[in-house]
């Protein structure tokens, strides 16, 4: 809010150069006046928010009516926020584009399956209630990393795709693939010019919420396991929520990714084995 504290008959020293532009004296009589307005004289004011300025009083040559005051203050940090706001508009479009290039590398077809939480049956069995609640812990940011291990049918990827689908729908950006494709995805960056490595890499590590399927299902390359590792401890490091899904047993699965993966995991996630039968094979 801006106040008028008090006014003065002489000008400010910028229609004092217009009044000398014009050839005229500089005067306390001399009305100056522009193309635009009509200026009667300097005046003092306050603003709550930066304190007191001065500013020429004017009139609209237009409209006939004076002109409320402006804090250069207030406008500066307007703009700035303008700047800014535009900067978080092109950085969001281009995540935008990054996402979509990074999902079709991964492939068309790497998408949640379409379920929720409810899809999850328990059977009151306690290692099938621990994964659904550290599940509602992931989603809820108190858990970055959730690592669901179990033969085929038991529902992790299930239990996985209702974490993703509870990001999307919530308006978070959120990205499914199995780790065979993901490591394709990778080597066809070497010879592809629609996107680089580290445009595919920066968003996988940088979405809201990654589930990598199949992991460690098979031996990585060099290269492959030292992506796998950097991607762990970037999501790590960002708070970023992350499903990892296996067939492996616990140590398997660890012994295959290495000690600085199950040492982020164990530090701020949960591993969680769901075991039972094929659910398929009972039409469940």
């Amino acid at each position: 809010m801006i106040q008028l504290l008090e006014t003065y008959d002489y000008h400010t020293p910028m229609v004092q150069m217009l009044l000398a532009g014009k050839g005229k004296g500089i005067s306390d009589s001399v009305v100056a006046t522009s193309d635009q307005y009509q200026y009667l004289g300097k005046a003092r004011y306050v603003c709550s928010k930066h304190g007191e300025f001065f500013q020429e009083r004017k009139i609209s040559m237009l409209t006939g009516e004076e002109l409320p005051p402006t804090c250069l203050e207030c406008e500066r940090e307007k703009a700035q926020l303008e700047v800014c706001e535009s900067v978080k508009l092109l950085k969001k479009r281009e995540l935008d584009e990054a996402m979509a290039k990074a999902k079709k590398a991964i492939g068309e077809g790497a998408k949640f399956e379409k379920c929720s939480f409810e899809d999850f049956q328990t059977f009151g069995d306690s290692f099938r209630i621990k994964a659904l609640t550290d599940a509602h812990r992931l989603m809820q940011r108190k858990l970055t990393f959730l690592v669901l291990l179990a033969n085929n049918g038991t529902g992790k990827t299930t239990l996985a795709s209702a974490i993703g689908n509870s990001f999307v729908d919530s308006g978070k950006k959120a990205v499914y693939c199995k780790e065979a494709q993901l490591m394709r995805s990778f080597r066809s960056t070497f010879r592809s010019d629609d996107i680089t490595e580290s445009a595919l890499y920066s968003t996988l590590a940088d979405c809201d919420f990654l589930c990598i399927d199949e992991i460690a299902k098979s031996g990585l390359t060099e290269y492959g396991l030292s992506t796998m590792q950097d991607l762990i401890d970037d999501r790590y490091r960002g708070k970023r929520q992350t499903v990892l899904v296996s067939n492996l047993v616990p140590d398997q699965f660890f012994n295959r990714l290495g000690e600085s993966v199950r040492s982020r995991i164990f530090e701020d996630g949960a591993v969680d084995t769901i075991v039972g039968e094929d659910l398929r094979k009972r039409g469940k």
